[in-house]
């Protein structure tokens, strides 16, 4: 009797330990960068969030692709950014520093700024900076080609990204 008392206990002992073992990576992973939404988009029609079809609402988190289906298209918001994504459109969403960037692949999307914070597009080697308040369109020509259509702004910029 007392031989299967001390054999209960130890079989206790390792099941808790590895218990504990098991269980303390999983908690004390760093997930908030990933957890920390930049914005929301509305999608009316079929738009893919991250490689997934969405109905009506969802988060945007940094890093995000976005694909717009024909005869379909999505609102964002960013921040004080406001977005339409017109049919066709592809891009990725990130976040950095106080600035929301889009690499637009594909598309036309229009835009409207009305903070302090930067919005960026990159479309091909080139990026168009809105600062402050500004709104327009820009849309991806081609490999070699974008249109930019500004209606309100003071501070739009526009460089030639460098390749590295």
């Amino acid at each position: 009797m007392a031989i299967h008392k001390h054999t209960l206990r130890s079989i206790s002992l390792v099941l808790v330990i590895l218990l504990v073992v098991y269980t303390v990576p999983a908690s004390a992973a760093d997930t908030s960068a990933h957890t920390v939404g930049i914005g929301s988009i509305t999608a009316i029609g079929s738009v893919d969030l991250r490689g997934v079809q969405i109905n009506g609402d969802g988060t945007i988190f940094s890093g995000d692709r976005v694909h717009v289906g024909k005869a379909a298209y999505s609102k964002l918001v960013l921040g004080s950014a406001k977005l339409e994504a017109a049919a066709g459109s592809d891009f990725t969403v990130s976040r950095q520093d106080n600035a929301v960037r889009l690499q637009l692949s594909a598309g036309n999307v229009a835009f409207r700024n009305v903070g302090k914070d930067a919005v960026r597009f990159a479309v091909g080697m080139f990026e168009i900076t809105l600062n402050g308040e500004a709104s327009g369109n820009v849309a991806y020509v081609g490999s070699e080609g974008f249109g930019v259509r500004d209606r309100k702004s003071t501070r739009l910029n526009s460089s030639h990204v460098s390749e590295s």
